[in-house]
């Protein structure tokens, strides 16, 4: 079977490198998955982790603003390396406590040679951002009357929340101290 040399979804479309660099991604957590339990053990091959994680994460891309963002509580580095391979001219910081997993995250960093990444191994409430990043999102940080402070803490004024949400029942604020909120999946605010 060939493999397409642009994909084109949801308003977004990647070359031929972007596709294999996505598909290698997904690769390095099947493996890392079946030792370290990234993602879950339910979570399937590489394919499924292409279609199930990486193109979800994808949905954030058209509402981020700004040139730098933060990942926070990155874990498996979901949403942003994603996210920092389909832009390379925007800054992504992926910010996760646990070492363990921000190996990985250095390992596909170097081997995806993604200039555009950073990793930061911390506590996200523990951060004093200067001046602040435009753009926060956090896909499975915690629940958004929990996740939303941490975000806008990061945020500059003016910035903007983007929070992952299942089926959209938990209805988010338009926005918080100054900054924009907004959903990637479920309905907008």
């Amino acid at each position: 079977m060939s493999r397409p040399n642009i994909l084109r979804t949801g308003g977004i479309e990647l070359d031929a490198a972007q596709i294999e660099r996505l598909r290698e991604f997904a690769a390095m957590l099947e493996a890392a998955n079946k030792r370290f339990n990234m993602l879950s053990r339910r979570t399937g091959n590489a394919d499924a982790i292409l279609e199930d994680h990486l193109m979800d994460s994808l949905r954030a891309l058209p509402l981020i603003e700004g040139r730098s963002a933060a990942d926070v509580g990155s874990g498996a580095g979901l949403p942003g390396v994603p996210l920092a391979i389909a832009d390379a001219s925007r800054s992504i910081t992926l910010i996760e406590r646990a070492s363990r997993r921000c190996d990985f995250l250095r390992l596909v960093k170097t081997r995806l040679d993604l200039a555009n990444l950073e990793i930061l191994e911390a506590d996200a409430r523990e951060i004093e951002p200067n001046p602040g990043f435009d753009t926060a999102l956090a896909r499975a940080l915690a629940k958004p009357a929990q996740a939303l402070p941490i975000l806008a803490r990061l945020v500059k004024p003016g910035g903007r929340l983007l929070l992952f949400v299942g089926d959209g029942s938990e209805r988010l604020p338009g926005e918080i101290e100054g900054r924009s909120i907004r959903s990637v999946g479920g309905p907008a605010a």
